[in-house]
């Protein structure tokens, strides 16, 4: 699916731009699109149902520490203090982002993996320590946990 994707938006530019060139040239562009298209897919590597696992749990994790910090600004108190706040704003964030570089299967995801691993780790701590006994926070702790460890499994692989 991704390959086909990364292969439509490739030769969707390259058409594009055929398209405002003479139709001689235009054909000529087409054609180069369909090869650059089998180029890209033959040499893109398949992605592994540990990476598609890895990306599922950052995209759950990313949402639910969305969703903690209106709750926790709500709660008050040690909930919305600006460290705990400022964690799951980086915790959100390093997981879009981390989803973003495995689906473009950048080289560097291994390494962001790893740093997404920690961070997780240390929002599914800070939730379960302020947490104690609010059922959302624990679901945001659960999920910053699982997608610390297939984040520290990808951390492993290299490209």
């Amino acid at each position: 699916m991704i390959r086909s994707l990364m292969g439509l938006a490739l030769g969707a530019v390259l058409v594009s731009t055929a398209s405002a060139e003479s139709p001689v040239h235009s054909s000529h562009t087409q054609a180069d699109a369909g090869r650059l298209h089998q180029v890209a897919q033959a040499s893109m590597p398949m992605m592994s149902a540990d990476m598609q696992r890895c990306i599922e749990n950052c995209n759950r994790c990313h949402a639910l520490c969305q969703e903690m910090i209106q709750h926790c600004l709500e709660l008050g108190g040690k909930h919305a203090t600006p460290a705990h706040i400022r964690l799951l704003q980086d915790c959100a964030e390093i997981c879009q982002t981390n989803v973003d570089f495995m689906l473009r299967m950048s080289e560097f995801h291994p390494e962001l993996c790893g740093v997404c691993a920690d961070v997780c780790t240390r929002c599914a701590e800070q939730c379960e320590r302020i947490g104690q006994g609010d059922d959302m926070m624990k679901r945001c702790a659960e999920a910053c946990r699982a997608s610390a460890k297939t984040c520290r499994e990808m951390s492993k692989h290299k490209m």
